[in-house]
């Protein structure tokens, strides 16, 4: 998973992200099921993010099997924080 804030952070764009967890799965022999990128979009609520919400509905319905381990390149791409990802979820 990856996202790009509303702050367009151009040193930590989509691509940028995509590249750096292709490398790391790769060396840890992981295999890509999908990617999902939201852009221009903040972390603090997870509602709004169409493709994370996509990406979970992926996971429940095994769109593309058994899926062990969602990748991000780093937490604060997946949420703002921990504590807000679950209050927001409810």
């Amino acid at each position: 998973y990856t996202r790009v804030s509303q702050m367009n952070e151009g040193k930590l764009s989509t691509s940028m992200q995509i590249a750096e967890i292709r490398r790391f799965c790769e060396y840890n022999g992981y295999e890509i099921m999908n990617v999902y990128s939201d852009e221009d979009l903040s972390g603090s609520e997870t509602s709004h993010r169409t493709n994370f919400n996509r990406m979970f509905e992926d996971i429940e319905k095994k769109t593309f099997g058994d899926i062990d381990l969602v990748v991000c390149y780093n937490l604060s791409r997946f949420s703002r924080s921990i504590k807000d990802w679950i209050k927001d979820d409810g």
